[in-house]
């Protein structure tokens, strides 16, 4: 469990509180260097979703770019594996949309 990674992720709005939770899950998992690999099941059971939910919230934190997926594949046996996740938090850091400055060309009046 990586404490710093779990701090982290309580201070980014991510969207939805279920993709929070799948996140957090993530990060509880996670080492230091943010690398893990639970399954998607192990992920829905703790965070009370469906297996489904739980692919869907993972690819849209992929999509955002608060992680990367390395997908692992055994061909001799043709078996997956759990994949592997990096959380990559800092690339999910969201610029404000608001800001105190008016758009150019615009100019406002303060009596």
């Amino acid at each position: 469990m990586s404490f710093t990674l779990v701090a982290k992720v309580m201070s980014l709005k991510v969207g939805s509180l279920p993709r929070k939770m799948v996140l957090l899950k993530l990060a509880d998992q996670a080492n230091d260097d943010g690398l893990c690999w639970p399954s998607y099941q192990t992920i829905a059971e703790s965070c009370e979703l469906s297996r489904r939910s739980v692919i869907r919230h993972i690819q849209q934190l992929e999509t955002d770019g608060y992680l990367t997926i390395t997908k692992t594949y055994d061909k001799s046996n043709k078996k997956n594996f759990s994949n592997r996740y990096t959380l990559t938090l800092n690339r999910g850091d969201r610029l404000s949309l608001v800001t105190d400055e008016a758009p150019s060309g615009d100019s406002v009046s303060l009596p």
